[in-house]
């Protein structure tokens, strides 16, 4: 199983994230992604009886609920290589906080995160055909500051198909007091 972290968004959300993905249509080989969450934790391939086991230790995280607001264009690993891009989150401790507390939880089968930086993936560059035109278009580009709640989050399994990844809820577990 093929799994991983995260947080779904709402619908208002990822509809402006789609319409910022249309901006970048033409700038090059791009493959944007077509389910938009913020993930907190890639885990990769995983057995039923390790993910059997991560359901109940996820379920020993607790946490309030909270908000996220989007913020800006980013590139992984840097504008002059990019491969990754990307809308950013104004900084937020919470978002840390639970992203560090589901890393503790797991620390023992899987790797922690370095320098986690809360994104949510617009596409995959595979060439740019104008850097600099790119470049501008990427800082000229307004991402409306809307509103996460951010009150669950989620186990999901990706499944691999020709016509991109299908996502499964393996479990939701919500912040306290809902």
């Amino acid at each position: 199983m093929r799994l991983f972290i995260a947080i779904e968004l709402p619908k208002e959300v990822q509809q402006h994230l789609k319409e910022l993905q249309q901006r970048f249509t033409k700038t090059g080989k791009i493959t944007f992604t077509k389910e938009q969450h913020l993930t907190l934790k890639f885990l990769g391939e995983t057995t039923t009886t390790e993910a059997k086991q991560i359901v109940q230790q996820l379920s020993e995280i607790t946490f309030q609920p909270f908000r996220l607001t989007l913020s800006g264009i980013g590139f992984f690993p840097d504008e002059n290589n990019a491969r990754v891009l990307w809308a950013g989150l104004q900084l937020n401790n919470e978002i840390n906080d639970l992203q560090q507390k589901i890393d503790k939880t797991l620390e023992k089968k899987f790797e922690k995160e370095q320098n986690f930086v809360p994104h949510i993936t617009l596409g995959r560059i595979k060439t740019i055909t104008n850097k600099t035109q790119f470049h501008k278009l990427a800082q000229g580009t307004k991402v409306e500051p809307l509103k996460i709640l951010v009150k669950e989050f989620k186990f999901i399994e990706s499944k691999q198909s020709p016509k991109g990844p299908t996502h499964k809820t393996v479990k939701i577990y919500s912040a306290k007091g809902l």
